[in-house]
């Protein structure tokens, strides 16, 4: 009973077959989720690496500049590390908050990052600059 004719042993070949075939789909599937996930973490090192490497370039001008782009330009997917990058470096490294321009103190005052005494002393910085940039009461 062991002929290629037998419907049990056709059964069985059939299904070790489609077995076989599921293991190396599934091995393939393994493989592919695994480059899968190297691509991924070599674009996050690499988007770390161009964000370490904007915070060593930048400077007040340069991220000034890049704030002061028009907004459909802003909004891109493709600027946000760039302006995001900027308002953290203004956030962080304004040595003198009077020196810095509308946008700059707009992006000081409105970071997360901002460590301050209190809300205060937040309203005496802003009321400092605005005393520096506009000396007539009406402006």
């Amino acid at each position: 009973m062991r002929s290629a004719n037998n419907p049990m042993q056709r059964l069985r070949n059939a299904l070790a077959a489609k077995t076989a075939e599921l293991e190396a789909d599934q091995a393939e599937l393994e493989f592919v989720q695994v480059a899968h996930n190297a691509e991924k973490l070599e674009l996050l090192a690499q988007i770390v690496y161009l964000q370490a490497t904007l915070n060593l370039l930048m400077t007040t001008e340069s991220a000034l500049l890049y704030l002061d782009l028009p907004s459909n330009i802003l909004m891109a997917d493709d600027v946000q590390l760039l302006t995001n990058t900027a308002k953290k470096f203004l956030a962080a490294h304004f040595m003198d908050i009077t020196n810095l321009p509308l946008l700059g103190i707009e992006v000081v005052l409105s970071s997360d990052d901002l460590q301050v005494a209190s809300e205060d002393a937040v309203y005496d910085i802003a009321l400092k600059w605005a005393r520096k940039h506009y000396l007539k009461l009406e402006e």
